[in-house]
């Protein structure tokens, strides 16, 4: 049968890793920093976030949607394999996947997690506030719209995201500090994982506060 017949219904690419979520019973797809996935398959997409920033991105009218995971606004290399790293490519990547699976641009709509302050405080900069900015001010150009974000803070997060419906849950982890070579470590690791890979509301689940 040719393609036409069986069209394309789940982009990845990056870090990610597919598998079966006991907890929700069902399956899923895991994204580590610098991954992406984009699906019209009834699936999950999970991550885990310190001060890394995910856009949870779908069409309410299509339930198509997906998830990306950067870990800075602005890329440090040319490296191919690095650009989902950075917010920018992270961004793009994303939406042209899910305009791959046929969602008009006019249909999107965001939620944004992420960008905890987890750097020792001798660290340059705060990384998840910058991260924040930019994933704000990224959607507000490209008139994508909010409809709920869970920013901030000093907790790392994980993530899960259903697109056929666009629910997202957040569960907030303990406390974490991270020096900036742990930073730089976390992103080695994300370029290494890559390589090998190359080819409106918020619930707090596990807790009884919803933030919308």
């Amino acid at each position: 049968m040719s393609n036409a017949e069986h069209p394309r219904r789940t982009f990845c690419q990056g870090s990610t890793q597919r598998y079966f979520d006991r907890e929700f019973g069902r399956p899923a797809i895991k994204i580590y920093p610098g991954g992406y996935a984009a699906t019209a398959e009834p699936v999950l997409i999970s991550t885990v976030l310190g001060s890394c920033i995910s856009a949870c991105i779908w069409s309410p009218q299509q339930g198509i949607g997906g998830i990306n995971h950067f870990m800075l606004p602005e890329s440090e290399t040319s490296d191919p394999l690095s650009q989902g790293l950075y917010g920018i490519m992270a961004m793009e990547l994303l939406i042209n996947a899910l305009m791959k699976l046929g969602v008009p641009r006019t249909q999107l709509q965001a939620k944004i997690f992420g960008g905890a302050q987890l750097i020792q405080p001798n660290g340059t900069g705060n990384v998840g506030e910058r991260n924040a900015t930019f994933v704000e001010n990224y959607l507000m150009t490209e008139r994508i719209p909010i409809v709920a974000k869970d920013l901030l803070g000093r907790q790392p997060r994980r993530l899960v995201f259903f697109p056929q419906t666009g629910q997202a849950l957040i569960k907030r982890l303990g406390e974490s500090t991270l020096s900036p070579q742990d930073i730089a470590q976390q992103r080695n690791s994300a370029l290494q994982l890559a390589a090998r890979n190359a080819g409106g509301s918020v619930e707090l689940f596990d807790q009884s506060v919803n933030v919308s």
